[in-house]
């Protein structure tokens, strides 16, 4: 089945992100996400943002009951879930439940690995928009 997919680039400094309108009806279906392959990590300008404008959402974060809490960052662990691993914002209707703005860097610049974007010519000067997270391919 093909289906259009939607990338949206939105540049707005350190709180910019990518859109991708297949999220809210994600294909994995699992309530786990993509972001179930790793675990969130909120730095110092998340925190700075969700302080402005989530306040309580830095209370959920540092109440999660496995979190590791590091210098300048703060992990929100994956939980095992049978054979691999679920995200603690994943959802299985809709996705995640938190807000593109309100989502840690690299939740906010991650777009699906089957989406080859990068290779689409009308989008190659994004590269540049995102060098740092273009490197973990």
């Amino acid at each position: 089945m093909e289906k259009e997919i939607r990338l949206k680039f939105h540049n707005r400094g350190l709180r910019s992100y990518i859109e991708v309108d297949l999220c809210a009806e994600c294909p994995r279906q699992d309530a786990k996400g993509c972001c179930g392959y790793y675990s969130p990590v909120f730095y110092a300008s998340d925190f700075a943002y969700l302080l402005e404008n989530k306040p309580d959402l830095i209370e959920h974060i540092l109440q999660a009951d496995k979190i590791t809490v590091l210098d300048t960052s703060v992990t929100l662990n994956k939980s095992i879930d049978g054979d691999s691993y679920r995200c603690h914002f994943h959802r299985q209707e809709g996705g995640c439940y938190l807000s593109q703005e309100e989502r840690e860097s690299i939740c906010r610049h991650f777009v699906c690995p089957g989406i080859d974007w990068e290779s689409d010519p009308r989008l190659a000067r994004w590269k540049n928009f995102l060098p740092c997270f273009l490197i973990m391919k």
